[in-house]
């Protein structure tokens, strides 16, 4: 439960304005929620039209029964399927459609269509318009999910992805990808066009995304109505995209006969913990240092659009005195950054606090326990790169604690080449740019409240949000200068630190 009572928690559904306070998702069938989220409607009666143009003829079925109706064909009859079709010149819509020369639509199949996008797929830097900002209302104990949801569709890589998604690919009707489909349909919530004065739209209930979870078991130990970490809904949430995808095109792959590995290990969050992984037979051998030959072994990962805009890889060199070095390659989606050392003080800290080698001793060799050294580096970086600052840590004295400290971050980040494996040192573009921070308010690991700062599309400002509250921001209140932390003139907030940072490569 939330343990900060914060003068931007929301009231409850029920007590809200039913006409001004409350925007009913247009998306969402208003007969598919609680009566109690809703005021209660009077039905609309529609009579049959006057007069009928004589030169439009309605045939009659022989059997005098109901037609039935066609299913849809696109994402956008999904939601045009709860809208009624106003009538034209007294005829109805049905009937003034008879005589009117249509292409015919390309019937394809949107499991095929996630297909051919997986196999093209290339993430999109591009902005193609700035969206208008818009508030989720909290119903309880889920601005940890809001949070996450708008520091997503302010990432530019991956709205264009739910864009994409939604041109390219027709609805699913076997319901194989719920997340997918309520994602995207979610995102045509937000205007890419709209009048100057009108700042920020109606806030709105994400419940097409959030119902979508329901049911299953990856979201289970998110239904018990309590404050959960935003840090794990966000790995939840991708993985389960991830898994949808790869679900669909292994399933194309079947229909066309090809044979899928069964033998792939399934990894959750990108590691595997298959126990084939620590046999000294497996893996390759490669050249490293000094061109001595190492085994290199590499946890599998299989290619989706997610993976290729969230998913990088870690290189971890294992060495053992009279043995060859081991090195495993680790993805990772987010990078997780240790901040509990007194001489860290910024984002650039933590990621060269990680390559310092760590000692192993009393490691298990074929000659006795020997004293190894365990070594990290970064193999590779995707293009949104989201950096998780580890607030949280075990205290065997008082449990689960959390780290107030604060940690310097830049808008403009330049990722240091000593973090980088010495092979690629050089070679990987190193520029990122800051587009959202979730932050964690309050004094308890358990609880607390969350809110986002995020960029608009194009880079023309910031906008903080909290949950129904929206205002405009600097970017200088965003970012955090090394220099206020080192010197202790840093003024913020005691109980608000940041705790996830999104940042996108430039180009």
């Amino acid at each position: 439960m939330r343990d900060l009572q914060s003068t931007t928690e929301t009231a409850a559904i029920e007590n809200l304005h039913p006409r001004r306070e409350f925007c009913i998702n247009s998306l969402l069938p208003w007969y598919s929620c609680r009566k109690s989220e809703f005021p209660k409607r009077k039905p609309r009666k529609f009579g049959a039209p006057k007069q009928l143009n004589n030169s439009v003829r309605i045939k009659k079925s022989v059997e005098n029964t109901k037609a039935t109706p066609s299913k849809p064909k696109s994402w956008s009859a999904v939601v045009k399927k709860h809208v009624r079709v106003p009538l034209t010149e007294g005829v109805p819509a049905a009937a003034a459609t008879t005589n009117t020369s249509i292409a015919p639509m390309e019937k394809k199949n949107a499991n095929v269509a996630f297909a051919q996008l997986m196999e093209s797929f290339q993430p999109d830097f591009q902005p193609k318009s700035v969206i208008q900002p818009r508030g989720f209302i909290n119903t309880g104990n889920i601005c940890f999910m809001n949070s996450i949801l708008q520091a997503l569709l302010y990432c530019v890589p991956f709205f264009n992805l739910l864009k994409l998604i939604n041109k390219t690919v027709p609805y699913n009707f076997e319901k194989s990808t719920p997340l997918i489909e309520s994602t995207t349909l979610f995102s045509n919530d937000f205007k890419q066009q709209w009048v100057e004065d009108e700042e920020q739209g109606d806030s709105i209930l994400p419940e097409v995304v959030y119902s979508s979870t329901k049911g299953n078991p990856r979201f289970e130990i998110l239904q018990s109505g309590e404050q959960e970490d935003a840090e794990e809904f966000l790995n939840l949430f991708l993985n389960e995209l991830h898994e949808e995808f790869l679900n669909e095109y292994k399933k194309y792959q079947q229909k066309k006969g090809n044979k899928t590995d069964e033998e792939t290990i399934k990894i959750v969050n990108g590691i595997s913990d298959s126990p084939e992984n620590n046999d000294d037979n497996s893996g390759w051998t490669e050249v490293g240092k000094n061109k001595k030959p190492v085994i290199a072994r590499s946890a599998t990962v299989e290619r989706s659009p997610i993976s290729q805009i969230f998913g990088g890889q870690l290189r971890s060199t294992l060495r053992v005195p009279n043995q060859r070095d081991s090195v495993t390659l680790e993805p990772f989606q987010p990078l997780q950054l240790d901040i509990q050392a007194d001489d860290i003080h910024s984002v650039t800290d933590t990621l060269e606090k990680m390559t310092e080698p760590e000692v192993l001793p009393e490691w298990p060799s074929s000659k006795g326990n020997v004293t190894a050294t365990k070594q990290m580096y970064i193999e590779s970086l995707p293009p949104v790169l989201i950096l998780h600052l580890k607030r949280f840590f075990y205290d065997i004295a008082g449990g689960t604690q959390k780290n107030y400290k604060p940690v310097a971050y830049p808008a403009d980040l330049t990722i240091p080449q000593s973090v980088f494996s010495p092979s690629i040192r050089g070679t990987v573009p190193t520029e990122y740019s800051l587009n959202a921070v979730v932050y964690h308010h309050g004094i308890s690991a358990s609880g607390g409240h969350y809110t986002v700062d995020v960029k608009q599309h194009d880079g023309s400002g910031w906008i903080r949000i909290d949950d129904t509250h929206i205002h405009k921001i600097r970017v200088s209140d965003v970012e955090i200068p090394k220099a206020a932390v080192e010197t202790g003139s840093y003024g913020g907030s005691n109980d608000k630190v940041a705790y996830l940072l999104f940042y996108t490569r430039k180009k």
